[in-house]
C-alpha cells in the first residue's frame, strides 16, 4: 500500500459525511456524560473507514488484530 494516496474526495463525500456525524455524536455523547458507551458508534466508523478505503477481509482483520 506504500505510495498509494488515500484521501477522501467528492466521490467519497457521503461516507466522510457520515463519519464526521458520527464523531460529533460521540464527542457530544462523551461532553454530556464522559462514561457513556460510545463502541457502538465507534465500530460503525470503523466500517465506515473500511468501505471508504476499499480494505478487503483479509486487511480488516489484521487491522482488528483477528
Amino acid at each position: 500500500m506504500q505510495g498509494i494516496s488515500y484521501m477522501i474526495d467528492s466521490t467519497n463525500k457521503a461516507l466522510s459525511d457520515e463519519i464526521i456525524s458520527l464523531v460529533e455524536q460521540i464527542l457530544d455523547s462523551k461532553a454530556k456524560d464522559p462514561t457513556t458507551d460510545t463502541k457502538e458508534l465507534e465500530s460503525k466508523i470503523d466500517n465506515l473507514v473500511y468501505k471508504l478505503y476499499n480494505l478487503t477481509e483479509s486487511e480488516i482483520k489484521t487491522i482488528e488484530g483477528k
